[in-house]
């Protein structure tokens, strides 16, 4: 047994990886990032979700077509005791996205290098 694992346990690992910790362990193994950024594919799946739900002028959740910002404001209502997406403000391009991210959580000094 290896860190709570079974035999079974690495082999179903080592042949049919789920996604998330496939991505965590290709982020895990790039040369002098140290885990701190995905790797190429992480990279890829993350940036084109995020595109693709900035790129849509709308989506259809449920039957009925919702803007994007629509949408997150119902989730924030059925989760969260206020919409904590009041605040967010409208973003169209991938700049704009890391500029919120860097403000928001504080980044602009950060170590290693947000932007």
């Amino acid at each position: 047994m290896y860190g709570g694992l079974t035999a079974d346990d690495i082999e179903t690992l080592s042949n049919d990886p789920p996604l998330p910790f496939f991505i965590l362990f290709e982020a895990m193994q790039q040369p002098e990032a140290n885990g701190l950024c995905l790797g190429p594919l992480g990279s890829i799946i993350v940036s084109e979700v995020i595109f693709g739900a900035l790129h849509s002028e709308s989506e259809s959740f449920g039957g009925c077509t919702t803007s994007l910002v629509e949408a997150l404001a119902n989730v924030a209502v059925d989760h969260y005791p206020k919409n904590i997406f009041a605040d967010v403000p409208e973003i169209e391009r991938m700049d704009q996205l890391v500029e919120f991210i860097a403000e928001l959580g504080d980044l602009r000094q950060a170590v290693p290098a947000f932007l």
